[in-house]
């Protein structure tokens, strides 16, 4: 259980793009005055969130624009924009959901550890202690399948209208995506084992 709420923390970090969930990274090659200009892109998507980092040879700049920000000249106005606003404001939910449903989980393992020794353990603390675990791997599942279709598609879309096939092909889940998906196998697999282990009186 604290693993998986460890790296659900870590998943959660990534609501304004410092981890990612999704990342690109390609390179614009251009030929002008019979040189080769080559332009690096690397873009980090987060739940609230998006950076990117452009660098040619001569400059290098670095923006941070919120999906809900629409402002004309320096906000969120591609087409992904309103589909990763919704999508991460729902996982920031489910990750809450999550977390709350963990910490429910390891107050029932404390308290029917506590009965154990005193002889007094039960069914209920048992079921209690899966479900909130099992739960808890839901919201985690449920987090990762939204931003999957969400968000991340509208973003390899976005780019298949501009033709750009680097930016499509080079567009993968990242950190926070494999966090909440590594989280979901631990909530699960605790929520087994606590529904299949018995606590006995030492």
């Amino acid at each position: 259980i604290v693993i998986g709420m460890i790296f659900g923390v870590v998943a959660y970090t990534g609501a304004n793009g410092d981890i990612g969930w999704s990342v690109t990274d390609y390179k614009i090659e251009q030929s002008a005055f019979g040189q080769t200009i080559t332009t690096e892109i690397y873009g980090r998507f987060g739940l609230l969130k998006y950076k990117f980092r452009i660098k040619s040879p001569n400059t290098e700049r670095t923006n941070t624009i919120a999906y809900n920000d629409d402002d004309a000249a320096d906000g969120c106005n591609e087409s992904f924009c309103d589909n990763c606003r919704d999508t991460g404001t729902g996982i920031i939910s489910m990750l809450t959901f999550a977390f709350v449903a963990m910490i429910i989980a390891s107050i029932a393992i404390i308290i029917r550890k506590n009965d154990a020794q005193s002889g007094t353990n039960g069914i209920c603390k048992k079921l209690i202690t899966s479900g909130s675990c099992i739960a808890a791997g839901v919201f985690f599942f449920i987090c990762w399948s939204s931003w999957l279709g969400g968000c991340h598609d509208k973003i390899i879309d976005f780019y298949e209208d501009q033709n750009n096939d680097d930016g499509k092909d080079n567009t993968n889940p990242t950190t926070g995506f494999a966090m909440a998906f590594v989280s979901m196998l631990f909530a699960g697999f605790a929520g087994l084992n606590e529904l299949c282990i018995t606590h006995r009186a030492s």
